[in-house]
């Protein structure tokens, strides 16, 4: 393992749908570099791309941590499944990806339990600047964010007789369930646009963003813990990669793979960062510090 180092301003750990956004954000900054880790690898043109085919990705445990609860009693001792992505995209990569937002009351409870300015109205911006939907209006839904939305498609007429009966038994009206009023009975959109795919990944780990000089993206980089100094988290260590994933890639599997991570110190990497993928999705990195390491694993600071 070379003994090169590197330093960071920030590290992300995680590449899913708030690490991902996060990265990009952070690497908007010229004068601050991001370092983005993620222990998966990049979402792959595969099955999982297909409207409705997302079921077909729980079994691979290269893209699904494929977690389990313990045997419930009240199911007879079952035990459920609990697919979570583990990929660039994290769960947004083999969810259903339905775009359904979250209700304006459970946001004002964040500010109410502490979380000054987390409320229901900086949500609503936040979803104005995300959204690229033709549903309005323009104060409730946005038009022209990086994440474009689609109506389900509908082969039969099947889900309007539905919809209608819904409305006509007296249990609520039609309407979109992201907009004013969430209980409505609605098709809701999703982050499939013409049946592909699109994760949230995608949208903001864009080929431009990964192109940045601020950010960088290790995948195959599985964090065991994050590093804490005087009670102020400073880096993370990474343990060595997992065999070479038999998924294909966007881009192929970096070799580096023991490491840890902390804030504005060096780094020892076992190669050189990869080159940004050109694939489908975009992932941007984040900061470390310096720190040593075993030749077992990494650290960032």
């Amino acid at each position: 393992m070379s003994t090169a180092s590197q330093e960071f301003d920030y590290i992300v750990v995680g590449a899913g749908v708030a690490g991902s956004v996060l990265a990009s954000l952070l690497s908007e900054y010229p004068d601050r570099s991001t370092l983005l880790l993620d222990a998966g690898q990049e979402n792959p043109l595969d099955i999982g791309r297909s409207q409705g085919a997302f079921l077909l990705t729980w079994g691979d445990t290269e893209k699904n941590w494929a977690y389990q609860t313990v045997p419930q009693p009240g199911l007879a001792g079952r035990v459920v499944d609990e697919p979570r992505g583990r990929a660039v995209g994290g769960s947004n990569v083999l969810n259903i990806g339905a775009w359904l937002r979250g209700r304006p009351e459970d946001y004002d409870a964040w500010e109410q339990a502490g979380a000054t300015g987390w409320n229901a109205e900086a949500a609503r911006r936040a979803f104005l600047a995300i959204e690229a939907t033709d549903r309005g209006p323009a104060d409730l839904r946005g038009s022209d964010g990086p994440l474009r939305l689609n109506d389900i498609a509908t082969p039969t007429a099947l889900s309007d007789t539905l919809l209608d009966a819904y409305v006509e038994y007296g249990f609520g009206a039609r309407g979109d369930s992201d907009g004013a009023v969430a209980d409505v009975a609605d098709r809701y959109q999703t982050v499939f646009v013409d049946g592909v795919r699109h994760t949230v990944a995608d949208a903001y780990l864009t080929e431009e963003v990964r192109a940045r000089e601020s950010l960088t993206i290790r995948v195959g980089a599985h964090v065991s813990r994050v590093i804490i100094e005087d009670g102020r988290a400073v880096g993370a260590e990474v343990r060595p990669r997992s065999p070479a994933s038999k998924m294909p890639t966007s881009a192929p599997a970096s070799p580096w793979a023991p490491c840890s991570c902390s804030p504005k110190a060096p780094v020892p990497c076992a190669s050189p960062p990869p080159t940004p993928p050109t694939g489908p999705s975009s992932t941007p990195v984040s900061s470390a510090r310096k720190a040593t390491s075993p030749a077992s694993s990494k650290r960032y600071a």
